[in-house]
């Protein structure tokens, strides 16, 4: 009879040689006492769970983000953890994903059909369908709106109603690439609380709620990102004194989206904390977000000495309401000023092909 601990092991070392393709590659060690009865359920678990984060993306249109906040918030589905934490789903979860994300698209709420299993969520997607009329949509639906999802996210803030918020958010990022929800979705919005606030349409309740919502919801989309190995590394904060950070957080999600590797290191860091973080994980490229105004000399001198403590293969670049009235005040070497997140987006597709 085979003892337990020797399936366990059998078990682990064809977890542990998983790679990041379509499906996975198996290096067994199998004890001579080891019987068929052990490999036949390594055989199923081989043929149920092969496909790894990477390739869920690809065949479901989802991103990382969207399915992580699926699985943990609604149970949407469980996948197979390796043993070294990594997710490995099968097709019947990639499946059960797809008509997720059809059941959203057509207006139902993430929360209440994740709970069904997936047969009694295909018959209703089939019923919604037949019951619908048929006829052909114009191009432009509300998927598809970015503006959509921003006047849905401000009432939700103008109600206090966070949830409302992230359903908002949610239904945006299964709707939208990755820099379109960025660019076009969450920087508008906040840009609209601002003047919403100024003018005194919001409270400094709405705000807060408002604000703590983006927060969780951009750090959640960069927690669940999974890099290339070997991916190009970048450092993003804001200088001592700059306290508003949403312009670094969104910078990290746009430098993901093109292939780096993005660590966040909060706000108001002082030179010296800056370059250690570089030397430390080797960074490529400091990205500095300046929004509110402050004393420019001081600013000055404080990017100055960044500059002075980097290396000259690490880049800095800059950029923030605030950054454009330090553009040409540097002599040499100088900061890159970029003037909005596509400027950002380029600037890093460029490093990237260098």
């Amino acid at each position: 009879m085979v003892q337990q601990n020797s399936v366990h092991k059998a078990y682990l070392q064809a977890e542990e040689t998983n790679d990041d393709g379509g499906a996975c590659r198996f290096s067994l060690k199998l004890d001579q006492k080891l019987t068929l009865q052990v490999v036949i359920p390594i055989l199923m678990w081989m043929k149920d769970a092969i496909y790894p984060m990477r390739a869920v993306v690809r065949q479901t249109g989802l991103t990382a983000h969207v399915i992580r906040a699926w699985e943990r918030r609604y149970g949407a589905v469980v996948p197979h953890r390796t043993s070294s934490r990594r997710r490995l789903y099968s097709m019947a979860d990639i499946e059960r994903l797809k008509l997720l994300k059809r059941g959203v698209s057509v207006g139902n709420s993430i929360a209440q059909i994740a709970k069904m299993d997936t047969e009694a969520l295909r018959a209703l997607l089939s019923s919604e369908s037949a019951a619908r009329p048929r006829r052909v949509e114009p191009p432009a639906t509300r998927s598809a709106s970015p503006q959509a999802y921003i006047d849905e996210t401000m009432e939700a803030i103008r109600q206090l109603d966070a949830a409302a918020m992230e359903r908002a958010l949610d239904a945006a990022s299964v709707a939208l690439p990755r820099f379109v929800m960025m660019n076009h979705v969450v920087l508008p919005i906040l840009e609209k609380i601002g003047r919403w606030w100024a003018d005194g349409r919001l409270k400094v309740v709405n705000e807060h709620i408002g604000s703590m919502v983006l927060r969780q919801f951009l750090g959640e989309a960069l927690r669940t990102v999974d890099p290339e190995e070997g991916a190009p590394v970048i450092i993003t904060t804001t200088p001592a004194g700059q306290w508003h950070e949403f312009g670094a957080m969104i910078a990290s999600v746009v430098a993901v989206d093109v292939g780096w590797r993005a660590i966040y290191c909060g706000p108001n860091l002082p030179a010296e904390e800056i370059a250690a973080a570089v030397h430390e994980k080797n960074a490529s490229v400091v990205a500095l977000s300046i929004v509110h105004p402050t004393d420019v000399h001081q600013l000055k001198k404080e990017i100055q000495r960044l500059l002075r403590l980097l290396s000259p293969q690490c880049r800095l670049v800059v950029g923030g309401q605030f950054a454009r009235k330090l553009d040409g005040q540097f002599g040499t070497p100088s900061p890159t000023f970029v003037s909005d997140m596509q400027a950002l987006q380029e600037f890093l597709q460029t490093l990237i092909v260098e």
